[in-house]
Parts: C-alpha cells; structure tokens; sequence
C-alpha cells in the first residue's frame, strides 16, 4: 500500500508541506509563468537539489492539474494531456530520470512551443518524484515525496475579461461575485477601503484569494467594522488581476441602527 505526498515549493529553503522529510527534494522554481507569442518558443530552465546526505534517484514526469470549486487554490491533479487546457502537447524537458548526491544539484532544461493558432493559457506541473522509496511512515506504509512546479504558459493575445456582480448586503457584510470571462487562469489580488462622508479612510482590507480557470466564478464576502457608526459610507473594491490591469466597484452603503448594512448605489 502506497500514499502519494504532493507538496509544490515555493523557494530554496520554503517548504509547503508540513512533511519534514519532502524536503530532501527542493526546486527553486515553484511557479513559471511566461506569455508567449503563438508560434512562439520559450526556454528555461528548473534548479533540484538534494538536501540531504544521502544521494537520491529522481524521475521527472508532466501532469495536468485544475484549480477546483470553491476555487481557494485546491487542486486536482491529472495525467498529462487530460485536461482542457493542458500545455503537455507543447511541453519538452531533459532528462527525465536523474541521480542527484548528496546535497547535490541538477538543471532541468525545457522548451515550451505553443502552436500559430494558441489562444489564452495552457497549463501542467512538473514532478520531481524519488525512484527509490525508504521512507515509511508509523505504520509501516511506503509514503510517496514528490514536488512539483506549478507551469502557466500564455499567449500574447489573450483575453483577460472579468466581472464583479451580484453584490448583496448581508448582516455587516457585503457579498459579491467574481466572474472570470476569459481565457486564462486569474488569480485577483483583492483589496477594499471604507470612507466616511468626510472622505476619510475609517476600515479597509484584503479579500481572500482566489484561482478562477477561464468563465468560471467565486463567491467573496467583506466583512465591514462592526466599530462605524450609523451612517453613510463609500465602499471601495478593488481586484488587481496582474501587468497593469484592475476592475474597481464603488458602493455607497448605509450603517443602520442594528448593525447591518444597506447598499444604496453601485458604481463601476
């Protein structure tokens, strides 16, 4: 019996998982993201190290993966080229199996070749799994490590296309939906300020992240201070999707005597 252990890595010396022993394989690269002009090729290349004394054997292999609902960054993993969206046609690294020792390094070199007619994102991730399994948990079970880099590949044409709608008030809340009507995975970066009728900044915020794939939708709520008085304010949204581009929704609200919230007026 087999446990599979998935942990993606951020940095040299950041480590995902809580597994301490996932970290005697490392990449330095837990993300490539790159636009690429369709026909285009682009090349790079993945650091691996082996953080320990022991020399490792390592398989390097391509799979798909999809952000699922409610799109908070959970993933499902798939064999290459299952996916809708999957760069695995275009995809080619060297080697595919390697020995690293101990403490030792290795450069995986890959090419990514979109086609003439490429439009919006394709994606995959790279997994660097050990070939030799020493490790066994408490009861004796082989655990399978393995870490992987996340690959976002877009075409210079793409459609980045967004919608903030459906904005409710709810308790001391505001609630609102976030529709991706693209071609590309976004991943908006949220913010919000409160003003008061002077204009001054009395409560502001960050709205939990979010990973929408293309004409997909997320649910995201602004739980406004309790401690504003009743009144009138402004509720400024704002998500930054990324090179420059911004959508910003204006709320004028009411704070009523028992707390909750009213919207009065919405802007764009």
């Amino acid at each position: 019996m087999k446990i599979q252990v998935v942990c993606l890595l951020g940095m040299i010396g950041m480590v995902v998982c809580t597994q301490p022993a996932l970290a005697q394989i490392l990449v330095e690269q837990g993300k490539i993201s790159e636009t690429v002009a369709p026909g285009g090729t682009h090349a790079g290349v993945i650091a691996v190290h082996n953080t320990a004394d022991q020399p490792i054997r390592v398989k390097a292999y391509l799979e798909d993966f999809q952000y699922q609902p409610p799109f908070d960054g959970k993933k499902l993993f798939s064999p290459a080229g299952a996916a809708p969206r999957s760069i695995a046609k275009w995809f080619r690294f060297l080697p595919t199996e390697f020995d690293l020792p101990p403490y030792g390094k290795k450069e995986i070199h890959f090419t990514a070749k979109l086609p003439p007619d490429a439009k919006g994102g394709y994606y995959g991730v790279l997994f660097f799994e050990k070939t030799e399994q020493n490790l066994k948990d408490v009861t004796g079970v082989n655990i399978i490590t393995r870490v992987g880099t996340l690959l976002f590949f877009e075409s210079q044409d793409k459609k980045k296309k967004s919608h903030v709608g459906n904005l409710t008030a709810k308790g001391n809340a505001v609630a609102g939906i976030f529709k991706n009507g693209g071609d590309i995975i976004m991943i908006p970066q949220g913010t919000y300020f409160v003003l008061d009728g002077e204009g001054v900044p009395v409560d502001r915020g960050e709205i939990s992240k979010f990973y929408l794939p293309p004409l997909e939708s997320a649910a995201f709520s602004i739980p406004l201070a309790k401690e504003l008085t009743q009144g009138q304010y402004s509720l400024v949204i704002t998500f930054d999707l990324g090179e420059g581009d911004s959508v910003v929704k204006e709320l004028d609200v009411r704070k009523n005597s028992d707390d909750s919230m009213t919207i009065l007026q919405e802007r764009d």
